[in-house]
C-alpha cells in the first residue's frame, strides 16, 4: 500500500469522481483509476461502486475511508512537527514510500 494510493482513494471518495480527484491532484484519471484498482487488488476487495455518473464508496470503502483520512492527517502532523523543530526551514511535503498493512481480519 502506497501513500499515494490512499491520497487518491480519499480524494476520489470525497468528490465522488475520479476525474475531479485527478484535476485536484494534478494527475490523470487513468493514474487515479490504476492506483485505486491496485489498492483494491492488494486488499482483495472493492472500495467503490462505479457508475457512469461517478463513484460511491462500497461498505468496505466506507470503513477504509475513515482510516485512510486519519492516516493522511497523521502524516501531515508528522511533517508539521518536524517543521516546528527545523527552525522554520522549508519542509518538502511530497509523500512517498510504502505502508505494509498486516491484518488478521478480512474485508468483505
Amino acid at each position: 500500500m502506497r501513500l499515494e494510493q490512499l491520497l487518491y482513494f480519499v480524494e476520489t471518495a470525497e468528490r465522488y469522481s475520479m476525474s475531479l480527484a485527478a484535476e485536484v491532484l494534478h494527475t490523470s484519471h487513468q493514474n487515479i483509476s490504476k492506483s485505486i484498482r491496485q489498492l483494491e487488488d492488494e486488499l482483495n476487495t472493492s472500495l467503490f461502486k462505479r457508475s457512469r455518473t461517478g463513484v460511491t464508496l462500497s461498505p468496505t470503502g466506507k470503513k477504509l475511508f475513515i482510516y485512510a483520512k486519519e492516516a493522511l492527517r497523521n502524516i501531515d502532523l508528522i511533517y508539521d512537527t518536524a517543521h516546528s523543530f527545523s527552525f522554520n526551514q522549508p519542509v518538502d511535503k511530497t509523500v512517498s514510500g510504502t505502508i505494509n498493512v498486516i491484518s488478521s481480519a478480512s474485508f468483505n
